[in-house]
């Protein structure tokens, strides 16, 4: 039976902590950093067709650069919120009828296809799933006068990456009660976390990096002249 997945890639976030540049804008090996995203799932037959969710000042570009690259899976453009959360709602909202979504943040160009099959494979049967990495670091709880409270056991500690999968009626009923009751999460597993549903994760790659200072851009430069 045919299940239709959509994919919701956000470029809407304000770059603060990269500087007054519009990180997604970058060039990366010739092409900027927001195309790469897209790419990957254009090419992924899975995917039936992409919301693109937008600042208002990108919009215009965008659409200019979606008919040039010829995208044909962008399926629209839709204007961000003030927050990562408002945006990713604005295109649920926007979502008429779908069976699954996937929502990857366009600031990590380097997700590969193999990961985002994995995740569906898997998330098609557990309906909510997530992508991660095992902390490999010694993690240390801070109170506010930067005093060690507890070490934590680093064994059961994941660093969380994009893209996540979910049962849309899931994710939309977790959005809607997060909306609701004016409660923002880092990321958008925590909303289903709420709901009480299992969140289940799978191991994501580590040149899955989100690009967030210059030093990060500068990172994936160099993993992409290394790959090729």
């Amino acid at each position: 039976m045919f299940e239709k997945i959509i994919g919701i890639i956000l470029a809407a976030g304000k770059s603060k902590r990269f500087g007054n540049e519009d990180k997604l804008l970058q060039d990366l090996d010739g092409k900027p950093v927001i195309y790469y995203s897209l790419l990957t799932f254009e090419e992924i037959d899975e995917i039936s067709s992409i919301l693109l969710v937008s600042d208002r000042k990108k919009l215009e570009l965008l659409r200019d650069l979606i008919e040039k690259w010829r995208f044909k899976k962008v399926e629209n453009i839709i204007e961000g919120g003030e927050e990562r959360q408002d945006s990713v709602y604005n295109a649920l909202k926007f979502i008429s009828s779908c069976d699954f979504v996937l929502i990857h943040d366009s600031a990590r160009p380097l997700v590969s296809k193999n990961l985002i099959k994995k995740l569906i494979m898997e998330g098609k049967e557990k309906k909510v799933v997530i992508t991660g990495i095992p902390v490999k670091d010694t993690i240390k709880l801070i109170n506010t006068d930067g005093k060690v409270e507890r070490t934590l056991p680093r064994d059961k500690l994941w660093q969380i990456q994009t893209p996540q999968f979910f049962e849309f009626s899931l994710i939309l009923s977790a959005y809607e009660k997060a909306m609701t009751e004016r409660f923002y999460g880092t990321d958008d597993s925590v909303l289903v976390e709420r709901l009480g549903i299992p969140v289940y994760i799978i191991e994501g790659e580590p040149w899955n990096i989100k690009i967030t200072t210059k030093d990060d851009l500068e990172l994936i430069k160099c993993l992409i002249r290394k790959k090729n």
